[in-house]
């Protein structure tokens, strides 16, 4: 199976690509972007800052959402019966507008097909919602008039009978809201105008009030409100897209009351990720390299973390990584590190506070927590030097863990910065240190990653995950014209062979300088995946 980019740039991974044929999905590209009714989409949030070094090359691709949803749709779709696999091809003209139509490849229940794609937002802290297209037009005149037209105006979803008042006709008497998102603008910035907000939902008044029927006095007019029953979404596209009128299914963790769809970046404080800001505000024990909430939520989503699995951080710190497990079901959590001061025993080390702080009430992060995960486990943590993981066989147990998720240590502010000033012999030598900084840099960090390797292949079950980030020292020309439409992206030269029964199923590159870089990496352990 080969896997293609989605857009120019990208196209040439099929070759080589950094997204491999285990993730069972396609990123297609395409340049027949006409829309359908009732066609369902997913939308991800742009760039924030702890991502924005994701984007790569000149067009600015950012992959890391589709391999998210791609990862967490593959493991729901893990312990079913469902066959299906899927494909996400680019809803609009426009590069930066990060929609994407989604395609199946089988016949599978329709029902349980949605159901499905539902659960797999719902865990993707870099979506935005999925949404059904209701109607569409070239201008906002057109796509009220195609609205207005509907036969069918809420597809798919069966309305109770107590929501129909027998005293008014055929009235559906739902909570329902309106949310308008204008992405026309200059750079992509939602813009706000009451003006505008005012002529949008007159031109689409006769869908809602004559063709959907629904009740004027339950219109929910406040976005800082309760979700309400139904929730709809006008997008205004650019020219080339025309309006789209949609039904938003269902909205990603990262998406809390009121949030607006803005494409600048910015630090994300909204849904879950507010509720995690403010923890790591008041935690106890917080280490300075302690893994941004938002980046370790999509690792563990890399690595398919879902109810029941057992995760291993083997560089643990303060727990970061794997509290985003324990939110996302798991059932078993370990933890080792190096630092006696962190998880050592006795008086003295952090191992209690670090354990206390994995004490939650679950109704504190409803509802994007799955219900399903009852037990909310503490983890057990340990010290244990990775350089020699095998005198620790309590902790690294063989076939034993269905996840590794961990960030190795290197030093993330130790870029290498060189020199471009003074004589040109001066120079000379500041652009040797420079290359000798990164060599001794890379030296260092290889000892621990090529040990993590070990591990994975020792202590992964069949059909396992280990994800972690390689750095990567010296200049690299990801961002610039060396990336450019006719160059293969390929992993570092650097990054380790890896043992047979281990495989690259994604890797993508995370800019931080022009001289360095680190890669999020994706590895799956050979093997048949028993179905439960």
């Amino acid at each position: 199976m080969k896997i293609n980019g989605t857009h120019d740039f990208s196209m040439r991974w099929q070759y080589r690509p950094l997204l491999l044929p285990s993730l069972f999905v396609l990123l297609l590209t395409s340049h027949n972007y006409g829309f359908q009714q009732h066609q369902l989409f997913v939308a991800f949030r742009n760039p924030s800052r702890n991502t924005m070094g994701f984007r790569v090359g000149p067009q600015t691709n950012y992959l890391l959402p589709q391999v998210e949803f791609l990862s967490a749709f593959n493991a729901s779709n893990q312990h079913t019966s469902s066959s299906s696999s899927i494909a996400l091809r680019p809803l609009t003209s426009q590069p930066t507008i990060p929609f994407y139509s989604i395609e199946r490849s089988d016949g599978d229940d329709t029902t349980d097909f949605e159901y499905q794609l539902v659960r797999t937002v719902q865990r993707c802290i870099l979506a935005y919602g999925l949404f059904q297209i209701l109607a569409n037009g070239e201008s906002l005149a057109a796509a009220a008039a195609n609205a207005a037209g509907l036969d069918m105006p809420i597809s798919r979803d069966e309305i109770h009978p107590t929501a129909m008042s027998s005293g008014m006709g055929n009235i559906i008497k739902l909570k329902w809201r309106v949310s308008l998102v204008d992405l026309r603008i200059g750079n992509n910035k939602a813009s706000k105008s009451t003006d505008r907000d005012s002529v949008v939902l007159q031109a689409f008044h006769p869908y809602f009030h004559t063709v959907a029927n629904l009740d004027p006095a339950l219109q929910q007019r406040d976005e800082r409100g309760p979700p309400p029953d139904l929730d709809f979404v006008i997008f205004l596209l650019p020219r080339q897209d025309g309006v789209l009128l949609c039904r938003r299914l269902t909205k990603c963790p990262a998406i809390g009351n009121g949030y607006t769809y803005a494409c600048t970046p910015r630090r994300p404080r909204s849904g879950i990720l507010r509720l995690l800001a403010e923890r790591r505000q008041k935690a106890v024990v917080i280490t300075p390299t302690a893994m941004e909430p938002e980046i370790a939520w999509a690792m563990n989503n890399l690595a398919r973390v879902q109810v029941g699995s057992k995760v291993l951080d083997p560089f643990v710190g303060s727990g970061s990584i794997l509290f985003a497990a324990s939110l996302l079901g798991a059932q078993e959590l370990v933890g080792t590190d190096a630092a006696v001061e962190l998880v050592g025993e006795g008086t003295g080390t952090a191992k209690q506070d670090i354990m206390k702080s994995f004490i939650y009430s679950i109704d504190e992060f409803l509802p994007w927590v799955p219900l399903s995960a009852s037990v909310r486990p503490v983890p057990k943590l340990g010290q244990a030097d990775m350089l020699a993981w095998e005198s620790y066989p309590l902790w690294f147990r063989r076939e034993y863990y269905d996840c590794i998720v961990t960030d190795p240590p290197y030093d993330l502010k130790a870029k290498v910065q060189g020199t471009t000033t003074g004589a040109a012999g001066a120079a000379g030598a500041a652009k040797e240190r420079e290359t000798d900084l990164a060599k001794e840099r890379q030296q260092a960090a290889m000892p621990a990653i090529k040990k993590l390797i070990k591990v994975a292949d020792h202590g992964l079950v069949a059909g396992g995950h280990l994800v972690f980030f390689f750095p990567e020292w010296g200049k690299h020309g990801l961002d610039g014209k060396e990336a450019g439409c006719d160059s293969v992206i390929k992993p570092p030269s650097a990054f380790p062979q890896l043992p047979p029964s281990l495989h690259l199923v994604a890797i993508l590159p995370q800019i931080f300088s022009p001289t360095f870089v680190r890669w999020l990496a994706c590895v799956e352990k050979r093997g048949q995946i028993a179905r439960q």
